[in-house]
């Protein structure tokens, strides 16, 4: 009596054979031995569980194996073995499986290496070689030899695994004395005064490869600017992005000053009072960033108009126009130091008391966790303030 299993799996092989348009006719043995040529490997039902599929028993040790006349039927070329069924579902764990195998050309060490059980390692070739339409590896006296195809596919699915631990599962770090970079800031015009010149310095001693951008973008842009990654930091005094989509942190916390030359006339002491200062001639650079706006806004509050005698949208000739004339700026404390140090002027507190504003950096939350954005960050609190813990605005 044929056993139940051997007798299924007859069906299904002659069920194949006419399926395919061709006559099965039974061979004896000896016709089998002397139509085959030599080294040809016994065929493993491994596949078998699987629709259409069937692979060389390089893995198996002779159990399940085909009769001569599947094996003769197969070779002879009556139905396919190997036809590529590659589908867009592709499972790349097979992959995994066949670098090991590669690597070790043993089913039982290649299991180990991967933790699986060997009839789990033997199915996984065995969907490998329907989906590839290869049979990979054969057997030889020296154990499992991969075919060419097998080799050029492996070399491949090693550079991509490779790619994928790396960038998935292993996030690159950000060597900054090697990095080739270009990171992009929006600040105002008056920021760059203040912050460009000791990044800049600092990029050069500790990233001599990357490059910094300064760019502009409209208050209404600077938003959608740092979450598509046209920026990577807003720094300065930006209240419109108070907004739950961005991260901030405080650098520091900033004042207005006002500027005369040091030999004015009409302003000896270090104040000035609220009669002189409406008396002289203002110059207000427009637009002078949004710390400008805090002082317009409390001169509007308490009813008070200056004379604007100059309108300027450049902070460049301020200092100079100050320095040889009476008039009067009103300008950020960082920017006031910058200007005493290209001209002869001095600093005087206002009459206007300005609450401090804080000065921060901005980022979106996609680039919280990107090496070289973070390095940037992390320079910038090192150069212009102490570290504080960024939070949602």
């Amino acid at each position: 009596m044929i056993p139940v299993q051997e007798c299924d799996r007859r069906i299904r092989f002659e069920a194949s054979i006419q399926a395919a348009g061709h006559r099965f006719t039974p061979l004896a043995k000896p016709a089998y031995e002397s139509a085959l040529p030599p080294g040809i490997p016994r065929i493993c039902m491994c596949c078998l569980r699987l629709p259409g599929g069937w692979c060389p028993c390089c893995c198996c040790q002779g159990s399940g194996g085909l009769t001569s006349n599947e094996i003769w039927a197969i070779n002879a070329g009556l139905i396919p073995i190997f036809t590529p069924q590659m589908s867009s579902r592709f499972d790349l764990n097979l992959l995994r499986v066949l670098v090991a195998l590669h690597r070790w050309r043993s089913v039982s060490k290649a299991s180990a290496d991967l933790g699986l059980s060997q009839p789990a390692t033997s199915l996984a070739l065995g969907r490998l070689r329907k989906s590839l339409g290869d049979p990979l590896f054969v057997r030889s006296p020296s154990g499992m030899l991969p075919t060419p195809r097998c080799t050029e596919v492996v070399e491949c699915a090693v550079e991509a695994l490779s790619g994928i631990d790396e960038t998935v599962l292993h996030r690159k770090t950000f060597d900054p004395a090697s990095s080739r970079r270009d990171f992009v800031v929006t600040m105002a015009d008056v920021g760059e005064l203040h912050f460009a010149p000791p990044l800049m310095a600092y990029l050069e001693r500790e990233a001599p490869l990357c490059n910094l951008r300064c760019e502009t973008f409209a208050r209404q842009d600077i938003e959608a600017a740092l979450e598509e990654g046209r920026c990577d930091l807003a720094l300065g005094f930006f209240p419109n992005l108070h907004r739950p989509a961005l991260y901030a942190q405080t650098l520091f916390m900033h004042t207005l000053v006002c500027l005369v030359r040091a030999d004015h006339p009409q302003v000896k002491s270090s104040r000035i009072s609220m009669k002189r200062f409406l008396q002289l001639s203002h110059a207000v650079v427009t637009p002078m960033g949004r710390s400008g706006e805090l002082f317009e806004t409390r001169l509007k509050e308490m009813g008070l108009q200056r004379r604007v005698q100059l309108a300027s949208v450049h902070f460049l000739t301020v200092p100079a126009i100050i320095a040889t004339t009476d008039m009067i700026v009103t300008v950020p404390r960082s920017i006031a130091d910058y200007y005493t140090r290209l001209e002869n002027l001095r600093i005087i507190d206002p009459p206007i008391h300005i609450k401090p504003y804080a000065v921060k950096q901005f980022w979106h939350p996609r680039f919280n966790a990107d090496p070289a954005i973070r390095w940037l960050r992390e320079s910038v609190v090192r150069l212009f303030g102490p570290s504080a813990e960024a939070v949602r605005t």
